[in-house]
């Protein structure tokens, strides 16, 4: 307790050190590790006279990667071979960039609060930063919570320090080239510093200076070649002899019901072709004639 006339309202700050192990399956040093922290909610209780216990509930999301360069083969072009292809979903980076910006605002405690003598305080927080992938870069946006804390030009005897706070929407245009429309965008925006100056007894500006990191990323498909299922010896008889017909190897799970399905022709031309006695057996490393005429398109 105060004796009557002392300063009635105080602040004070601390640092609580956060330490948490997060598994990931599959993370090894050396990758790069990411990790976005929220303050969801928090309360306190007062404990004695000169001590508080604050509980802090927040929201921890940790991304790991690792960078690396690989070869794939996307076609093959030669008649002679025929390849399994398969669609692979990637993630491709179109660009990424880091800017600091300064956003100034000016505002004012309410009409039932005092005039302004001279600034204790100003913090920010940022609350529903969002991003939106525009042609040439990103939109970001998002609301600045701005408060306050002053001591009041007020008679003496009243109350000396009172807090007010605004929020404020800011709207910024980081440029990305090769950005369009409809890709997908990662953020992570900061408050990096906040810096107040008195405009007059019921004005305050606020220098808010933001750090913006912001990724643009497009799922695409690709194919790419899998597997080689065929390939047609070369030979060098004569271009007059027929060329028309090709080999096929045999390889496990095969059925002529699969074969011709891929080569686009029937069951009974290959039997025909092949002089096949049993229809129902095939034998792995089997080599079956198949008239080029049905392999213009075959089917991976």
């Amino acid at each position: 307790m105060l004796p009557e006339g002392d300063q009635p309202v105080h602040a004070f700050e601390g640092e609580v050190g956060l330490s948490q192990v997060i598994e990931v399956a599959g993370a090894k040093a050396g990758m790069n590790a990411y990790a976005d922290i929220t303050i969801k909610r928090w309360n306190y209780n007062i404990v004695n006279g000169d001590q508080l216990e604050v509980r802090v509930l927040v929201d921890i999301f940790v991304k790991v990667t690792e960078s690396k360069q690989i070869e794939i083969v996307t076609a093959i072009n030669s008649d002679e071979v025929e390849v399994e292809e398969e669609l692979l979903r990637v993630e491709e980076v179109i660009g990424e960039d880091t800017v600091t910006e300064t956003i100034t605002v000016e505002i004012s405690p309410p009409d039932v609060k005092p005039n302004i003598e001279r600034i204790l305080q100003a913090d920010g927080q940022l609350f529903l930063p969002v991003c939106t992938v525009e042609e040439g870069g990103v939109l970001v946006q998002g609301l600045i919570v701005a408060g306050v804390l002053y001591v009041a030009d007020t008679p003496e005897g009243d109350q000396p320090v009172h807090f007010f706070e605004d929020v404020d929407e800011f709207e910024n245009f980081v440029s990305i080239p090769g950005a369009e429309e409809g890709m997908f965008c990662y953020g992570n925006i900061d408050i990096k510093e906040v810096r107040s100056s008195l405009v007059d007894n019921r004005t305050v500006e606020l220098s808010v200076i933001l750090t913006k990191f912001v990724k643009v990323t497009n799922f695409k498909q690709l194919t790419i070649v899998t597997d080689i299922i065929g390939v047609t010896p070369r030979d060098d008889r004569d271009k007059s002899e027929d060329t028309s017909k090709r080999e096929y190897t045999v390889k496990a799970g095969d059925t002529l019901y699969k074969i011709a399905q891929r080569f686009g022709t029937t069951i009974d031309a290959i039997i025909e072709e092949n002089n096949i006695v049993n229809p129902d057996y095939l034998e792995v490393g089997q080599r079956l004639i198949i008239p080029k005429s049905m392999i213009d398109n075959p089917r991976g």
